[in-house]
């Protein structure tokens, strides 16, 4: 079969599948390595998250695989975009300051205060005298 039949066939599985077929022989590889079959299992919208990084220049291959392992932060750094790596589905995170704008928490009930080492987001929220909490949000 010819090498761009190939691609197609391989961009109708999933990216755990075409990592797989990747395996399989030299044809398959460069079929399954190639830009065409990993931009389908990108989502639609992912040139919007990587505008503005150096992301922009991968091949696409390595952009899913760095999106799996390196969500990107958005809308001010208050939340985060990322891969699901066997199924490609979109994740999103959102941070204590998203949290903290967008649900309504009374400033008297909380504090913004810096994170510690090993987080995403640069604040976290520190909780005053609550008994409970309830959010709810929508991306």
């Amino acid at each position: 079969l010819p090498a761009k039949c190939i691609s197609r066939i391989i961009s109708l599985t999933t990216p755990r599948d075409a990592s797989r077929l990747a395996l399989v022989c030299p044809a398959f590889r460069s079929a399954a390595d190639s830009d065409s079959v990993w931009e389908k299992f990108l989502p639609s919208d992912y040139e919007g998250f990587i505008s503005n990084s150096s992301l922009i220049d991968k091949k696409k291959k390595d952009l899913y695989f760095h999106l799996c392992r390196n969500p990107i932060l958005f809308d001010n750094n208050t939340a985060s975009f990322g891969l699901e790596q066997e199924s490609g589905k979109k994740c999103y995170m959102a941070g204590a300051k998203w949290i903290y704008e967008n649900s309504g928490i009374s400033h008297r009930d909380c504090e913004m205060i810096p994170s510690s080492a090993g987080s995403r987001f640069p604040e976290v929220i520190e909780l005053k005298l609550m008994s409970s909490l309830e959010i709810e949000a929508r991306f």
